[in-house]
């Protein structure tokens, strides 16, 4: 199309040129013109022909990315809670198998400093404070996971924002702004958690 549009641009100059010509009559003149006015309707057409077929493309590539960002979200919500699963069982079966306060000392070793770690001298108290730390990591990945799930959808948001077209029905919008609040208010808990944890 931007071919045909250019040599359209350049018949209306040869037109044009040659509607100066002092030798033709006012009716040569007008019949130029008005082949210069339908060149000019042609180009229009043209260029809203162009603009829709932007336009197309842009509403397949948003949903494109749309089924692309549900398949991506649903793949990490799986990917995120095999690994909580897997940390927490290994975390269990770590507080499981301490059944000295030496191993506990070495395990602990890992999350606390030389002075803290002679204040130990039980091993509920290894264990209480192993299992704090094995919550940090719990917490902390889900928050990773929860921090990357928002700035994707932040990201989508901020793309519609910059060209200027709806990627998103207003349901998934919807469901979308639920996720960001769910996720937000998970963040707040975990958040909370941690505090508890410190306190």
């Amino acid at each position: 199309l931007k071919i045909k549009i250019q040599q359209e641009k350049d018949e209306i100059k040869k037109l044009q040129v040659e509607q100066k010509d002092p030798k033709n009559s006012k009716s040569d003149v007008a019949l130029l013109q008005k082949q210069i006015d339908n060149k000019l309707e042609v180009i229009q057409l043209f260029n809203q022909t162009t603009v829709s077929l932007e336009q197309t493309r842009q509403y397949k590539l948003a949903a494109l990315q749309e089924k692309y960002l549900n398949q991506e979200i649903k793949d990490a919500e799986e990917a995120h809670n095999k690994s909580l699963a897997s940390l927490k069982e290994k975390h269990k079966a770590e507080l499981e198998n301490l059944d000295a306060l030496a191993e506990a000392k070495r395990v602990l070793q890992n999350y606390l400093g030389e002075e803290e770690l002679k204040k130990v001298t039980d091993l509920e108290e290894a264990k209480k404070l192993i299992k704090q730390q094995q919550l940090k990591e719990e917490y902390k990945l889900q928050e990773d996971y929860l921090i990357d799930g928002i700035a994707k959808i932040q990201a989508l948001f901020a793309q519609e924002q910059i060209t200027g077209i709806p990627l998103f029905t207003e349901e998934q919008r919807e469901a979308m702004n639920k996720y960001l609040d769910e996720a937000a208010e998970k963040l707040t808990n975990l958040g909370i958690s941690k505090q508890n944890l410190l306190s």
